[in-house]
């Protein structure tokens, strides 16, 4: 596994920590208290994926950055594509490209638990590439599970490896889990 911020909880740990923290709070709160589909919504929600990224890559989590740069590829083919189809064929070949990323710099093989995350960010890009009224089942599962896998990614990456940038993840994770699982459980 790569090695990351696992130490003392210096002055940079700390910082980023609250970075974290902010863009947590500005996905949870766009997705909370902002019109659902606006432009708004989504400007502040890659903002905030921005700054995870950001802290993702300053913490080495690679399985996080592919999470995050597959929520920005969503958001801005939402922004940007009318088409259903150049969503799925886009957020395709960046799923395949980030995996064989992280295949290529031997992730898989160092941090058994990647698996995990792959799994979710498939399904997190799964449920961007088919957010429209008539997928709104498939899109509360890809999101609800998407997100419950992440959390639990990120859970053991905090208790296996001691990474505690992890934290806000599990809250973030957790947090984005709970609508779309509502909407599943209430269709059932």
């Amino acid at each position: 596994m790569v090695k990351p911020h696992t130490g003392k909880w210096d002055k940079r740990a700390k910082t980023f920590f609250i970075f974290s923290l902010l863009g947590m709070l500005l996905l949870v709160f766009s997705v909370s208290f902002i019109a659902r589909n606006s432009l708004l919504q989504k400007e502040i929600f890659i903002v905030g994926q921005v700054v995870l990224l950001i802290v993702s890559i300053e913490h080495k989590q690679k399985v996080l950055e592919a999470s995050m740069l597959i929520g920005l590829a969503g958001n801005f083919l939402a922004v940007f594509s009318n088409s259903i189809m150049t969503t799925v064929i886009a957020m395709s070949i960046i799923i395949v490209i980030l995996v064989a990323y992280l295949y290529r710099i031997g992730y898989y093989h160092k941090e058994w638990i990647s698996f995990i995350g792959t799994v979710a960010f498939v399904l997190l890009a799964v449920g961007y590439s088919i957010n429209t009224p008539s997928t709104q089942f498939l899109n509360a599962f890809a999101f609800g599970f998407g997100a419950i896998l992440a959390a639990l990614y990120s859970t053991l990456s905090l208790v296996l490896y001691k990474v505690r940038i992890q934290t806000a993840w599990i809250i973030l994770n957790v947090a984005f889990a709970i609508s779309p699982l509502l909407f599943l459980f209430s269709h059932l």
